[in-house]
């Protein structure tokens, strides 16, 4: 379906548009324009996007990784702009992606193509004349009332990684769309439910599975169970024995190579299939294309915590053994008057112990916190404290400091070591305890009545991606919404992470302390009491 312009429509664009009235021979034609005037070579998904824009006010596309999303939306622009002669307006939710990721399409490909288009190309803006022009803005640095105001006859309005964009400005450039030519385009990765954005898509959509597109459409077959993985044939062509994907270079000619470069590729699926798994919100939202559910999006599934307390159980020996090399560690995490103090205690990969003290709401509650610590590394002989520093937490680092604790503080809403992949300090740490598990570096010990707890509170802990492509936990606030209690117990066997397990002195005396148990300890008292059990009735 094509956009069927009135006469005295098209006539308005032809007329005063002298340094571009060829290109107005296009204004029903947004894919030949990409293709003859900008030399671009789209996919069939991309073409349909583009159309799309000719026929329907709203375009609303949910889009897997690498689909070339943000070039589509870059030639909707400048078709906009050179073509209708007509006003565009972008947005991004930072201003990151909007000067560097759309915006840095538009002008690449101006730049490559002046001589054909005309007009002026600045960093956030491009201009014919008056009338044909385009700026764009980050929603994050607008409110609502400055993203209204918008019209003109021909109006199209770009909201790119649109899952990020606020209701308020949502609404606000939505209230722009009152003539019969205006346009929305929202476009971006589902990474989040409940958005704007979902809910347009609810209404209509056009969804960009990763297996559409043509680098990688030729790899995969749907299975049984819902899930696309490769082909047997090309599993053995290009898979090396452990599953990883071999180079390109060692692939066989006649296996099909990438059509677009820089795009969705096989190598680049089954990575994400190996780190976060099928099924997992990331798969959903970056290969499927969906929006994540409640039951996609836990950081720590089920099934990873029973194979943790599998592998304890079936090897006791060589875990303790193996744990024998590492100093204790004590997750702490403070309540705050009505939330439990929880502690965990952990030695190199196993997690020996969690346990949960009541407050009273009253000023001793963390000065009892802190000499129940106290009793704990007495009995240990030795042990690193990390403590949640944030609010009441300080005064519990403090106190342990002053009495000459080693103790070091831990905050959630810290910088992650690696930002490019994880929002803050929080969800780098749960992700690591999630690998750990995953991969079976983590064992964890029998935790008594307080087990199923523990486990409950650990799966509740649910995660997205943000628009930054960044990993980020959900508020805590929601978490202890669906719990009906905060997730102290999960929170302090994450603090406990924060410190990477450290080896003991090669030539530490080890002590043994029961010939029941062959296992010996470093550190602790010779009483031949349960190494394991600190809260000896």
């Amino acid at each position: 379906m094509i956009l069927q312009l009135t006469p005295k429509a098209r006539a308005k664009i032809v007329s005063g548009q002298q340094s571009g009235a060829a290109l107005a021979l296009y204004a029903s034609k947004p894919v030949e324009f990409a293709v003859e005037i900008l030399g671009l070579k789209l996919t069939a998904d991309q073409e349909l996007i583009l159309e799309r824009l000719m026929c329907s006010a709203e375009v609303n596309v949910q889009s897997s990784h690498g689909q070339g999303k943000t070039l589509i939306a870059a030639v909707a622009v400048l078709h906009h702009v050179f073509c209708l002669f007509g006003l565009a307006v972008t947005t991004a939710p930072t201003g990151r992606q909007t000067k560097e990721l759309l915006w840095g399409e538009v002008r690449r490909l101006h730049a490559a193509n002046q001589a054909k288009l005309g007009g002026i190309c600045q960093t956030l803006s491009v201009k014919l004349n008056e009338s044909a022009r385009a700026l764009g803005f980050s929603s994050q640095d607008t409110n609502e009332n400055s993203a209204q105001g918008f019209h003109a006859q021909f109006l199209l309005i770009v909201q790119d990684e649109s899952c990020g964009i606020s209701r308020a400005i949502d609404d606000g450039l939505s209230s722009c769309l009152t003539g019969e030519f205006n346009r929305v385009l929202r476009i971006g990765n589902p990474i989040e439910a409940g958005t704007p954005f979902q809910a347009h898509c609810q209404r209509n959509h056009i969804r960009l599975e990763a297996w559409r597109h043509p680098n990688v459409a030729w790899a995969y077959c749907l299975n049984h169970d819902g899930i696309h993985r490769l082909k047997p044939e090309v599993k053995a062509a290009i898979c090396n024995p452990d599953g990883t994907i071999k180079p390109n270079s060692e692939w066989s000619p006649e296996i099909p190579r990438d059509v677009i470069p820089g795009a969705v590729s096989v190598r680049w699926i089954e990575m994400v299939r190996v780190k976060y798994g099928e099924g997992s919100v990331y798969w959903e939202s970056r290969v499927e294309a969906r929006f994540p559910t409640e039951v996609s999006d836990g950081i720590v599934p089920l099934s990873f915590l029973l194979k943790a307390r599998a592998l304890y159980d079936s090897n006791v020996r060589y875990w303790d053994m193996l744990a024998l090399d590492y100093r204790w560690v004590l997750g702490v995490d403070v309540g705050d008057r009505v939330d439990r103090h929880a502690i965990s205690l952990w030695r190199g990969p196993v997690l020996y112990q969690l346990r949960l003290y009541q407050v009273l709401g009253d000023d001793e509650d963390v000065m009892r916190l802190v000499d129940e610590i106290k009793k704990i590394v007495e009995r240990l002989g030795s042990a690193r404290i990390v403590v949640d520093r944030v609010g009441v937490g300080t005064g519990v680092l403090a106190a342990l400091k002053r009495d000459g604790y080693q103790v070091e503080g831990s905050v959630f809403g810290a910088s992650a070591e690696n930002q490019e992949e994880f929002k803050n300090r929080k969800a780098e740490l749960y992700w690591r305890f999630r690998d750990g598990l995953r991969l079976g570096e983590i064992a964890i010990a029998p935790l008594g009545e307080v087990e199923e707890g523990v486990f409950e509170e650990l799966r509740a802990i649910r995660y997205g991606t943000n628009t930054e492509r960044q990993i980020a936990c959900e508020p805590k606030e929601k978490t202890k919404a669906r719990l009906k209690r905060s997730p102290d117990a999960a929170d302090a066997i994450i603090t406990g992470l924060e410190i990477k397990p450290q080896l003991l002195n090669s030539t530490s005396a080890p002590l043994v302390l029961s010939e029941e148990r062959e296992e010996v300890f470093y550190g602790y008292t010779d009483d031949g009491s349960n190494p394991f059990d600190l809260y000896p009735d």
